[in-house]
């Protein structure tokens, strides 16, 4: 590294010389101070001030432990009162501060750029995205898939209650804050021969159980004797609603989604048996 020795004589003009290179030279982290005023910047030419400083600068800080600060003029009083009105527009003076104790000589560097601005919907359809709605898996009873339905006779509809919950996902950008909550909020059956919707997953057969304990039901008038395979092609469709939050405070529905699955039902006839 060169060292240049600077007399007062030249110092406000070497001063003004070293701001202007600044602007098209910034010194990077951990570019030298000669310990007598001046930093050089890659090339060895005088590109602001420093104090006396005897710790060499760490060449890569710990972000973890480093950050960097803007050091104010009275923090700096060995600066000439003047370089203060001299910083590249666009620059302040600072240091990198590593566990609290300053690890850096004094250089330029540049403001933050100011934050993009950003829409909360788009924060929004982005939490949106990343809510899955899982597709519902059908119960009835009788048990589709070991039994026959039975014509005339109310088939039990329902899905397990664990899967009627909401299901959230919370995203940030900056200041924008957004919740996003899908709500599961009509099952529709399609049973093949006709359809029966439901604002809610249904209730769980159990033994006992009364035709009129349930909402969601849906009786045959005909058997599947016809259909290919002796079953009739069923399907059961939740759909979610879509509501959202922007920094704690409600912003409404703003869309659904449908998920669904299939099965399929065998559906017989009770014959009556007549006897003398």
């Amino acid at each position: 590294m060169r060292v240049h020795k600077l007399n007062r004589a030249v110092l406000a003009t070497v001063l003004i010389v070293g701001t202007v290179l600044a602007v098209s030279a910034i010194p990077a982290f951990g570019e030298s101070c000669d310990g007598e005023g001046s930093i050089f910047d890659g090339g060895g030419d005088v590109a602001g001030w420093c104090d006396s400083f005897q710790t060499p600068a760490p060449t890569n800080p710990d972000p973890a432990t480093c950050v960097l600060r803007r050091v104010p003029a009275e923090d700096a009083p060995f600066l000439p009162p003047n370089f203060w009105m001299r910083v590249p527009e666009g620059y302040f003076v600072g240091a990198y501060y590593c566990d609290g104790e300053r690890a850096t000589p004094l250089s330029f560097y540049p403001e933050a750029e100011p934050l993009p601005v950003v829409a909360p919907e788009d924060v929004r359809d982005l939490a949106r995205t990343r809510i899955q709605p899982p597709p519902p898996v059908a119960a009835t009873n009788p048990p589709h898939e070991e039994r026959e339905a039975v014509v005339h006779v109310p088939t039990w509809l329902w899905l397990e209650e664990t899967y009627w919950q909401p299901l959230t996902q919370t995203d940030a950008e900056g200041a924008v804050v957004v919740r996003v909550e899908a709500r599961p909020a009509l099952a529709t059956w399609s049973m093949g021969e006709g359809t029966t919707t439901c604002e809610g997953p249904g209730v769980p057969w159990e033994p006992g159980r009364g035709e009129d304990e349930t909402y969601c039901s849906y009786t045959y008038t005909h058997s599947s004797a016809d259909q290919p395979g002796g079953r009739y092609e069923a399907r059961v469709d939740v759909r979610w609603d879509f509501y959202w939050w922007l920094n704690g405070e409600p912003q409404g529905y703003f869309g659904s989604v449908t998920v669904g699955s299939p099965f399929s039902v065998a559906v017989g006839e009770i014959q009556a048996v007549q006897t003398r």
